[in-house]
């Protein structure tokens, strides 16, 4: 028979990529019997008080043969520059924030059931930045995890999209889907990805990049690149490799077009 409403609160610990292990906390009121249970009044804390990640919301869950939790969960405003804890003088770097909150996770069990978890953040710091309107869906169960969507805007009035497969290992979190980008102020969103104001102008026009994204270990690819930016077009693939060591970052590109402007080019 149903349980009348109760509160539910345990308290357990994390461990992030670094080794380090990070306290979590979930609260809630959980209604159910044998067959299914519904949480309500959900309160997640991830990490220490002083740089916590807090969300609110709410849950089903289906026991049986074909168990699942289904999770809503929301907040106002994340900082994971606070929580990933970079250093000040590498925090207006997304490349390195973006690597370093993918390996935070690094190491992350397997759900014990299937898992489809929404999230919907109205604003998230991230590289001295703020993502506005950040919104996704995430499906995980024993064998992999899948992002079906992930929705934000990012300096640049730039729009955002990315959909695949993620893979979380010990090593970090490895991503191999689709990506699109649309800028409208392509100058913006490139100040804040090389954390650089003085460059050169780009363009006036807007930009719109769509490709295979791989991400995983010490290199982001992008292949199939269609890009497009003020009437100029680019076909082809993209890598970035991390720097390691005494060995520098590296930029490979294969590129095709029908005509090119080397000034504009140059300063993209």
């Amino acid at each position: 028979t149903p349980t009348s409403a109760s509160a539910l609160r345990w308290r357990a610990v994390g461990r992030a990529g670094d080794g380090i292990v990070q306290p979590w906390r979930l609260s809630s009121r959980i209604r159910g019997d044998s067959i299914a249970a519904v949480l309500e009044q959900i309160e997640f804390q991830y990490g220490p008080d002083e740089r916590a990640v807090k969300l609110r919301g709410d849950a089903n869950v289906a026991f049986g043969r074909e168990p699942q939790l289904v999770m809503n969960l929301a907040s106002t405003q994340i900082d994971l520059d606070r929580l990933i804890g970079l250093p000040e003088n590498m925090r207006k770097r997304p490349l390195l924030a973006f690597k370093t909150f993918a390996d935070y996770f690094g190491g992350a069990q397997r759900p014990p059931m299937p898992v489809r978890l929404g999230l919907s953040i109205e604003n998230v710091t991230l590289a001295g930045s703020v993502l506005q309107r950040v919104s996704g869906e995430v499906v995980a169960d024993a064998e992999s995890w899948n992002l079906d969507v992930l929705d934000f805007r990012a300096p640049g009035a730039t729009q955002v999209g990315l959909s695949g497969r993620l893979n979380i290992t010990p090593k970090g979190v490895a991503f191999d889907g689709r990506a699109k980008v649309e800028a409208r102020d392509p100058r913006a969103l490139a100040a804040w990805l090389t954390d650089r104001t003085d460059l050169p102008t780009i363009t006036a026009g807007a930009l719109r990049v769509e490709g295979d994204v791989k991400l995983g270990g010490d290199q982001l690819a992008i292949d199939g690149l269609t890009a497009e930016i003020d009437r100029m077009t680019m076909e082809g693939r993209v890598a970035y490799s991390w720097g390691r060591g005494e060995r520098p970052p590296r930029i490979e590109a294969n590129l095709t077009a029908p005509d090119i402007d080397f000034d504009r080019a140059s300063a993209l």
